[in-house]
């Protein structure tokens, strides 16, 4: 994964802090459509209460971070809000 943007360093207090298996899926456990559904929309919740939010989906989009919720933005929106021409290179 890319370097963490600097707004998400030691000393910011976010939503998200400590939160990371609400935003990311989990590494070993296959999870299910229902249960990324529900983990999606706990962590859409604390972005939607977050300062840096915009911050955060800026640096998502420009670094393609494809894995996990970042600035109020699942994996799927990001990837469908990508121009075709990376779409097609990353798929």
């Amino acid at each position: 994964m890319s370097v963490l943007p600097s707004f998400l360093d030691l000393g910011t207090t976010t939503p998200c802090a400590g939160q990371h298996a609400v935003f990311f899926p989990p590494v070993v456990a296959k999870e299910g459509d229902e249960e990324r559904r529900a983990r999606e929309a706990r962590a859409l919740a604390l972005c939607r209460r977050c300062p840096v939010a915009a911050d955060c989906l800026a640096w998502a989009v420009a670094s393609d971070c494809g894995s996990g919720v970042w600035g109020g933005s699942t994996e799927e929106q990001r990837a469908a809000a990508r121009p075709r021409s990376r779409r097609a290179r990353t798929a």
